[in-house]
C-alpha cells in the first residue's frame, strides 16, 4: 500500500513542463517495478529449484506469468518517459499505472481464493506452509489500493486541481517562459528583454507587414525605423494569426488607432511579433516574451478565422491573462473573412462564421507547425490551469459574442462605447511625440514626468521574482526556458 501511494505522489509532483523530473520519476517507477516482481520471483524460483515441491511446474508457470507483467510494465515506464516530450511522457505514466494496477488482480498469484482450488500449488512469496498467503496479500493490497487511486481518484480533472495554488502554477508556467533560474537571475533576464524592447509607429504599419511573405530582408528595412521602448509604453501587443486576411487586419487595427488617436491626441506604439521581435536572435527575443506582453497597456487581439487554431496565438493569450489576472485591458477585433449574403450585414455575416468557433473553443484543436512547439505551449498552458477545459472556459468567455458585445468588438465600432479605454488599463506610462513621459489619468487627462519608468519596471520586476519563487516551488524550469518554443 505504501508503494502505490509514493508512486502517486512521484507523479503528482511533476507536471507537464518538467522534463527531468518526468524523466527520473518514469525510472524509478520502472526500477521498482523489476524490483518488487523479478527480484521477489527469482528468490521464490530458486526455493523451488532447490528443496522440490508438489506441483512445481505450475508454479513455474506462475512466476513467468508475473515476471512477464513485472518486465512489460518497467519497460513501458522507461520508454514512456524517454521517448518523447515531457508532457506526452507524464501522461504515458499515468496511463501505465492506470493498467498496471488492475491487470495485477488479473495475475494468479494475486487471488488468495487460488489456494482454495489448487491447494498447495498456490504460489506463495516464500514458498512454504507457515505463511502461504503473505506475498499475495500484499500483492493483493497494492492492486486494489492503486486500481482506486489511480482508476478512480486521480482522474484528469482532480489531479489537474492537486499542488500549488492556481495563481502559484500560472506564475511557474509563466516563469518557465522566462527562463528564470539560479544560473539566470531575474533581473539580469528583465535587463535584457527591456533591452530588446522595440515598438512600432501605427504610422509604419502597412498591410505588407501583416502578410505571411514579409521576409527577413524587409525586416532589415523596417529595423532601423522601430523605436527603442520602455516597460509600459507600448500601447498594444498584437495578437494576429498570420493566415489570417491582412487587409482585414489593418483595417481592423486601423479602425482602432483611430480611436486610440482622436481621445490622446497622438498614433499608438505597437508591438507586433514579425517586427518587433529581433529576426537575427530568435530565440533570445522570445525569452521576453512575457515582458514584452506584461510591459504593454492592453492586448489587441485581431480574431479571424484561423486565430483560435493557432497555439502561438492561444499563448499570446494565456500571457496576458495570467500576467494581468483578469480580460479587462484585452480588445477583440474580429476581423473573418466574410461574403455578404443578400439583405444580411456584415456583422450578420461575421458572427455566423465567428460565433461558433469563437464560442465553442478548444485548446486541443490548436495547433503549430513543429510538434515541440504545440508540447511546449500545451504543458505551459495546462500546468497553469490545471486541465484544457478551465482554460477553454476563460477563452469562451472572452471571445463571447452577444449582440451588445459583438457591436462594441465589431471592427467598424472599435471604439468600445460600452467602458471607456483609460477605465480598463492599469496606469502605466506612455510616451509622446516629444518623448517626454506622460501617464493617462483615470479621467482622462496626462500627468508630464511624474510617473516614473522605474516605477513601472520595479513592479514588473518583482512580479518575474514571483514567477521565478514559483517556479521553483513547482519544480518549473526543469524543462528548460522559452528558447525551445522556437
Amino acid at each position: 500500500m505504501f508503494a502505490v501511494v509514493y508512486q502517486a505522489m512521484l507523479l503528482l509532483s511533476c507536471r507537464p513542463l518538467d522534463t527531468v523530473g518526468v524523466r527520473l520519476v518514469g525510472l524509478i517507477i520502472g526500477l521498482e517495478f523489476l524490483y518488487t516482481t523479478l527480484g521477489t520471483e527469482m528468490h521464490e524460483a530458486e526455493l523451488l529449484w532447490t528443496d522440490g515441491v508438489e506441483c512445481a511446474g505450475l508454479r513455474y508457470a506462475f512466476l513467468a506469468a508475473r515476471a512477464v507483467w513485472g518486465g512489460a510494465f518497467a519497460a513501458a515506464c522507461v520508454a514512456a518517459a524517454w521517448s518523447c516530450s515531457s508532457r506526452r511522457a507524464l501522461g504515458r505514466l499515468w496511463i501505465t499505472m492506470r493498467i498496471a494496477c488492475p491487470t495485477a488482480l488479473l495475475l494468479p498469484t494475486t487471488h488468495p481464493g487460488l489456494r482454495l482450488f489448487w491447494g498447495d500449488c498456490a504460489v506463495t512469496a516464500d514458498a512454504g506452509t507457515q505463511y502461504p498467503l503473505a506475498g499475495v496479500t500484499g500483492t493483493l493490497i497494492w492492486s486494489v489500493t492503486g486500481t482506486v487511486i489511480f482508476t478512480l481518484l486521480l482522474t484528469e480533472r482532480n489531479r489537474g486541481r492537486a499542488g500549488l495554488p492556481e495563481e502559484s502554477r500560472k506564475l511557474a508556467a509563466v516563469g518557465t517562459l522566462l527562463g528564470a533560474t539560479y544560473c539566470n537571475p531575474v533581473d539580469q533576464l528583465v535587463d535584457e528583454a527591456v533591452e530588446l524592447f522595440t515598438v512600432l509607429p501605427f504610422s509604419l504599419l502597412t498591410v505588407d507587414v501583416l502578410r505571411p511573405t514579409w521576409t527577413n530582408a524587409d525586416y532589415a528595412v523596417m529595423r532601423p525605423k522601430l523605436r527603442t521602448c520602455d516597460v509600459g509604453e507600448c500601447d498594444a501587443f498584437v495578437s494576429h494569426a498570420w493566415a489570417d486576411d491582412a487587409e482585414e487586419k489593418y483595417e481592423a487595427i486601423a479602425a482602432w488607432a483611430a480611436s486610440f488617436e482622436r481621445r490622446w491626441g497622438r498614433e499608438p506604439l505597437l508591438f507586433l511579433d514579425k517586427c518587433c521581435v529581433d529576426q537575427q536572435d530568435v530565440r533570445r527575443s522570445l525569452r521576453g516574451l512575457p515582458v514584452y506582453i506584461g510591459g504593454s497597456r492592453e492586448l489587441l487581439c485581431c480574431v479571424g478565422p484561423t486565430y483560435c487554431s493557432r497555439l502561438w496565438c492561444i499563448l499570446e493569450l494565456f500571457c496576458f491573462l495570467t500576467l494581468r489576472g483578469s480580460t479587462d485591458a484585452i480588445t477583440i477585433l474580429r476581423t473573418g473573412s466574410m461574403r455578404r449574403s443578400s439583405g444580411a450585414s456584415e456583422l450578420e455575416a461575421a458572427d455566423n462564421i465567428l460565433g461558433p468557433q469563437l464560442s465553442t473553443f478548444r485548446l486541443s484543436e490548436a495547433t503549430c507547425s513543429l510538434a515541440t512547439d504545440q508540447d511546449r505551449i500545451l504543458s505551459t498552458i495546462e500546468a497553469a490551469f490545471g486541465l484544457q477545459e478551465a482554460f477553454n472556459k476563460v477563452v469562451r468567455e472572452l471571445f463571447d459574442l452577444g449582440p451588445e458585445r459583438s457591436a462594441n468588438l465589431h471592427l467598424k465600432k472599435a471604439q468600445r462605447v460600452s467602458r471607456g479605454w483609460s477605465q480598463r488599463i492599469p496606469l502605466l506610462p506612455t510616451r509622446s511625440y516629444s518623448d517626454r513621459t506622460i501617464t493617462h489619468t483615470e479621467d482622462g487627462g496626462e500627468e508630464a514626468d511624474g510617473a516614473g519608468e522605474g516605477g513601472v519596471l520595479a513592479r514588473l520586476t518583482s512580479l518575474m521574482r514571483q514567477l521565478t519563487t514559483a517556479s521553483e516551488a513547482e519544480g518549473g524550469g526543469l524543462g528548460g526556458g522559452a528558447s525551445s518554443l522556437v
